[in-house]
């Protein structure tokens, strides 16, 4: 059971200000959802080998192949963000 010290600190954690009414209902809440997975873990899974991807996955990259580069003309061609055949960007200090 979660107990209302429990949501306390968890709203502290998240810097969140709960009244002592949200405390008290968000205490019943996260009991009953605790209840809930009670049940799922009641469910003999023992002969169930573990799945990581319930989907199948496939590799989506496509072929690497070799094409002509952008000249820097062109490339800074298409923004306004430039300086002396840079791309200039905003200060870091």
């Amino acid at each position: 059971m979660i107990d209302e010290k429990t949501v306390e600190h968890i709203a502290k954690a998240s810097r969140l200000e709960l009244s002592s009414d949200e405390i008290k209902k968000f205490s019943k809440q996260f009991s009953d959802i605790l209840k809930e997975f009670e049940v799922i873990d009641e469910v003999d899974t023992g002969k169930i080998n573990p799945c990581f991807h319930p989907v199948e996955t496939k590799n989506v990259m496509s072929e690497d192949r070799v094409t002509e580069c952008l000249s820097t003309k062109q490339a800074l061609s298409m923004t306004e963000h430039k300086e002396n055949g840079f791309f200039r960007g905003p200060k870091i200090i």
